[in-house]
């Protein structure tokens, strides 16, 4: 009996060993990975986002960065090159990341771009990333943006993350108070809405007579032209139709609201064609009298925009689009300002510079248009040589392609554009007008880029 006792101690003895050993190795999955403790916030102070971005637009004054970097270091785009070598360095020394003589700190970066991960995750891969890319190096500022490049996913998300909150309670405060002025709509902005589009669509001098006096012909040029006009002023859409709210908003004085629709009803209804549903041409038709009455009635002076502000090209963009049945996932490529020499872009170009009057099929380019909207900064030998460069190559292009014609013709002044203000160059020359940016100016321009783009608040 006591050997039995004596061989179930050994047993569990055994046991207890084998259960000890295993816990700092395996025999199958190997050493186990160490456990660190989550840093104590107490030893580091995080900055909070604003303090973030003030560190961020100081080290960007100070190294004298181009201004069109900024928005690349805020979307965690960091070519290598010298000037942003220096600019990791600094904000990543001033929010107390890193230093020279150690290093980049692994908890504090976990601390201010973390986001509640895994801490041990978080540090394994760091560690790995660090040891791969520290080694001696003459350059502070490249030694810091090797180091640093390895808690760029982190540092995207936290922006990423802190920018869309900050944008929306920014953009609150500012539409409460400043409050977006009410759409202008005047029988002059309509005027001019049948003409462009009357010139988009090639519609004869005999119809553009008839327009001009209100009468709008059931036939397939007036229906295109009625969509057009509907779709350019935000009065009619293929999906919902005409917008009875806004044209009550605009031309209702005088009925209350009940009234105006069922007069617009009647007046619709009293011009619905019979055609096919698929039409979208002939699906808008029946707002053609209701758009005609209200608008020529308004005498309300509208002031034109500057046509090559953000708003008014993307507005003219975003309505060429869709009236001429381009694929709408192309407007994500087209928002960026990128026109690939495809029919489709070809034509779309030709339809903006048409609705923004920067081209004609009859006299070709606007160079004059450029000259105004870009003065000083364009003078008359920068006019001749642009007239110059259009002119030279639209006579390798085939006179009757007016598509083509207007985007080479666009393309050709954006490239003379973009070499005047030196866009795009690799050799960065100082900057004699230089004027710091202030988080306040930076924070106002990403809260209009987003209102322009329609980010969601």
């Amino acid at each position: 009996m006591k050997s039995l006792h004596i061989g179930s101690l050994a047993v569990l003895l055994v046991l207890v060993a084998a259960s000890e050993s295993a816990k700092s190795e395996s025999a199958i999955f190997g050493p186990q990975p160490t456990q660190y403790p989550v840093p104590a916030a107490s030893t580091f102070i995080v900055s909070d986002f604003l303090q973030f971005l003030q560190t961020a637009v100081t080290c960007f004054n100070k190294l004298r960065i181009p201004e069109e970097r900024f928005p690349l270091y805020l979307a965690g785009v960091f070519p290598n090159c010298p000037e942003t070598q220096c600019f990791v360095r600094c904000l990543s020394a001033n929010l107390h990341l890193y230093c020279d003589e150690t290093g980049s700190d692994i908890d504090r970066h976990y601390l201010q771009y973390g986001l509640g991960q895994d801490y041990n995750c978080f540090r394994q891969k760091a560690e790995q990333c660090l040891a791969a890319n520290t080694s001696p190096c003459n350059d502070p500022c490249e030694a810091a943006y090797k180091q640093e490049l390895c808690f760029l996913d982190e540092f995207r998300k936290y922006v990423d993350s802190n920018l869309n909150s900050l944008i929306a309670a920014v953009a609150v405060e500012k539409t409460e108070n400043n409050p977006l002025p009410p759409k202008v709509f005047s029988g002059q902005e309509f005027i001019r809405s049948l003409s462009i589009c009357a010139k988009i669509l090639r519609i004869p001098q005999s119809l553009r007579e008839l327009y001009m006096q209100g009468v709008f012909p059931n036939d397939d040029k007036t229906r295109s032209l009625i969509r057009c006009v509907g779709i350019r002023n935000e009065l009619y859409d293929d999906v919902n139709g005409p917008n009875i709210t806004l044209l009550y908003s605009l031309f209702g004085g005088g009925f209350s609201e009940t009234d105006f629709r069922q007069r617009a009803n009647i007046c619709m209804n009293a011009n619905q064609p019979l055609s096919d549903a698929q039409d979208k041409n002939a699906q808008a038709y029946p707002a053609a009298a209701l758009l005609s009455v209200c608008a020529l009635a308004s005498v309300v002076h509208v002031s034109e925009a500057n046509i090559f502000s953000g708003k008014t090209f993307l507005k003219a963009q975003q309505d060429c689009v869709q009236f001429l049945g381009i694929n709408p996932l192309r407007l994500a490529q087209y928002k960026k300002y990128v026109y690939p020499p495809d029919r489709d872009t070809m034509c779309l170009i030709r339809c903006i510079g048409i609705s923004l009057d920067f081209w004609d099929d009859s006299q070709g380019f606007n160079v004059s248009m450029v000259e105004q909207e870009f003065s000083p900064l364009v003078d008359a030998s920068f006019k001749k040589m642009l007239a110059d460069s259009i002119t030279s190559k639209l006579e390798l292009l085939d006179p009757l392609d007016n598509c083509s014609r207007a985007f080479y013709a666009f393309r050709t002044f954006r490239a003379q554009l973009r070499q005047l203000l030196s866009v795009g160059s690799s050799t960065l020359s100082p900057n004699v007008s230089f004027e710091p940016l202030t988080a306040v100016q930076i924070l106002n321009n990403i809260v209009d880029c987003a209102r322009e783009v329609n980010l969601p608040k």
